[in-house]
């Protein structure tokens, strides 16, 4: 009977266990996976006009890469060709303007209908 007991407390705790690991995997790396598009922002925002539900269903969650112009800096991020909000994984430590062409690699997050722009988020930048 005690052995029983024993047993059951250990398959329990190991239950337990797992289901913790399930629940609680690590954090994507975006920076370390490859990008499933590498696009002009500009072409990016026009795909996504085309058709949203395809395009959502292709690239939602997914790592990203564009290239574009900076049409405005803000806190932590920028605006690309005025359609793409990126906001970066790290403080912007490099010195970046205002119509400077860059490249970021980030995960697409979806479109904010109220500004008219995608969301790229966990984004830095790609080293030409």
């Amino acid at each position: 009977m005690k052995r029983k007991g024993i047993l059951l407390v250990l398959i329990l705790i190991l239950s337990a266990y797992l289901g913790y690991r399930y629940l609680n995997k690590g954090h994507r790396n975006i920076n370390s996976e490859n990008a499933v598009i590498e696009i002009e922002s500009t072409e990016f925002y026009v795909s996504f006009k085309k058709d949203q539900a395809l395009f959502n269903k292709n690239y939602l969650d997914k790592t990203v890469q564009l290239h574009g112009s900076i049409t405005e800096i803000e806190g932590n991020g920028i605006i690309l060709d005025a359609k793409n909000y990126i906001n970066f994984k790290d403080s912007l430590t490099q010195e970046i303007k205002l119509k400077d062409q860059m490249t970021i690699k980030g995960r697409y997050v979806g479109y904010d209908d109220l500004l008219d722009q995608l969301k790229i988020d966990q984004a830095s930048i790609v080293k030409e």
